[in-house]
């Protein structure tokens, strides 16, 4: 369960951290 976990917390980890990507272009935009 701990190795089929690794994967989903880095593709959630990346999804989050282009999210703050993108809201912090948006607002210095």
């Amino acid at each position: 369960m701990v190795l089929s976990n690794i994967p989903d917390n880095s593709v959630i980890g990346t999804l989050g951290y282009f999210e703050r990507a993108l809201k912090r272009s948006v607002f210095s935009a």
